[in-house]
């Protein structure tokens, strides 16, 4: 009996220490494989914007076309129906060096509105540029913090969520690419 209670004691112990190291912020990540064509007009199969699935991502494989590209984070398992964001961050890979790479966060709601962040340009430094830019070639990330979120610091169980992005079409230096995403 005495080896359980000092079993139990250190078992309890072990919680609370676990516990006061704990994080409470709340982390969505995305697959860049999960990302989606935007189609402006879905009938219209000689204008979808082209993708590539892969297990490390998406890709743009077109060298004519530019491609839209959505890519959702999921809202997960909450205590609430919103939760505030005051990170997102997009994982990317550009292999072209004349065609535009940005991204921005969209909100869509039910009622048919969609809320937008600042648009960022893929950049040599971490975060990404807000200037437009076709400079880079590489791998990196663009951030948004709550600031350039906007209105989409708060993420709501009954909206869709997540990172639209134009993946430029491969110019010559192989297929731009998402590779992951997340939201802290």
């Amino acid at each position: 009996m005495k080896r359980s209670g000092t079993a139990c004691s250190i078992l309890v112990a072990w919680l609370l220490v676990c516990a006061g190291h704990t994080s409470y912020a709340t982390y969505t990540s995305g697959a860049g494989s999960a990302c989606e064509p935007q189609n402006d007009d879905p009938g219209d199969v000689d204008h979808r914007n082209p993708i590539y699935h892969l297990v490390n991502g998406a890709q743009n494989p077109s060298t004519t076309k530019d491609a839209i590209f959505m890519c959702p984070l999921a809202f997960g398992t909450q205590s609430a129906s919103s939760v505030s964001r005051t990170n997102v961050v997009l994982e990317y890979k550009d292999l072209t060096d004349s065609a535009y790479f940005w991204c921005q966060v969209y909100q869509g709601y039910q009622g048919g509105t969609v809320s937008y962040s600042i648009l960022k340009y893929t950049y040599s430094l971490a975060g990404g540029s807000v200037d437009p830019t076709t400079a880079f070639v590489g791998a990196q990330n663009i951030q948004w913090n709550s600031t350039e979120l906007g209105s989409n610091n708060v993420q709501y169980v009954t909206a869709n969520y997540g990172v639209l992005c134009n993946v430029p079409r491969d110019t010559g230096g192989g297929a731009s690419w998402v590779t992951t995403l997340y939201a802290y």
